[in-house]
């Protein structure tokens, strides 16, 4: 085995061990120490330093902060439009400072960059990846919930609804049938826009009554994302930032126990950060592999 390869195997060993852990932690509590984190970011460091010096070049490190920097950026932008928590945000980075190289990955497109060819493999994959976990999340999560399913149908089947999504898939599907000359194309294009139409629906009640309920401050655990605006506790709830025991004492001292406050349960979404670097190293471009 050269040293390069090692170098690969190590890196990769890190990384899996470390998403299994924190995929592990998040399921079971929702929440990430960040202590592991920078334990993960440390190890890498350091082998990234060792084998610099035996490879001679310091490349594979400047692609580490380099890859890290523009992840920890797009994680943070998801982050400050509330989209992400901060813990998604900050393993997103060091997934990439981990594994900053594609190894062992099979590109399928020979590009200016492998490297970067690579970054936006695995960030595509981990999106598209995370879309589908985070509905078949949801689907699991509401099967016990009988006043979603009233709520979906209700919006779903709506007369309002239904008229606005036909008009979208008619349009759709006629400006297809004009490009391509395809019937059956044009056809699933207007099948394809009823199911994204369902698709957002199920999303958009998911968030509304799966994941928000209303709880007294005494019933908060630490962990748990409390959204709204508490001026007496200097308690801003506006991003999904998973609460301090700390706050939540302040919160109570300032509300009292029995306040009721808007809790918000979050998609358990780092698994999906697992599978999509699971599925890049076995199959690459997943866009690539569904188009041909």
């Amino acid at each position: 085995m050269d040293i390069l390869n090692l170098y690969g195997y190590i890196l990769l060993a890190n990384t899996l061990f470390f998403l299994v852990l924190f995929s592990y932690s998040d399921l079971k509590t929702s929440l990430i120490d960040a202590r592991y984190v920078y334990t993960m970011l440390i190890i890498s460091f350091i082998v990234h330093l060792v084998f610099a010096f035996l490879l001679k070049t310091y490349t594979y490190l400047l692609y580490a902060f380099a890859g890290s920097f523009i992840f920890f950026f797009l994680g943070y932008v998801l982050y400050f439009s509330s989209k992400w928590g901060e813990g998604d945000a900050l393993l997103l980075g060091s997934v990439i400072f981990s594994y900053p190289y594609p190894f062992f990955v099979p590109l399928q497109l020979e590009l200016f960059s492998k490297v970067v060819y690579y970054w936006y493999v695995l960030f595509f994959n981990m999106s598209f990846i995370g879309v589908f976990y985070s509905l078949l999340y949801a689907f699991i999560f509401s099967l016990r919930n009988r006043i979603f399913y009233k709520e979906f149908f209700r919006y779903a089947l709506s007369l309002k609804g239904l008229l606005y999504i036909s008009l979208i898939s008619l349009i759709l599907s006629a400006v297809i049938y004009m490009i391509f000359n395809q019937v059956l194309l044009s056809l699933l294009g207007f099948i394809l826009s009823f199911v994204m139409f369902w698709i957002f629906v199920f999303s958009k009640l998911s968030d509304e009554i799966l994941f928000t309920k209303k709880i007294k401050l005494k019933d908060v655990q630490e962990g748990d994302t409390v959204i709204g605006k508490f001026d007496k506790a200097n308690f801003h709830g506006k991003r999904l930032d998973a609460i301090t025991r700390e706050d939540i004492l302040k919160l109570i001292d300032a509300y009292g126990p029995n306040k009721l406050v808007e809790v918000k349960d979050m998609v358990r979404y780092i698994p999906s950060f697992l599978l999509g670097f699971v599925f890049t190293l076995f199959f690459g471009d997943i866009l690539f592999t569904l188009l041909i």
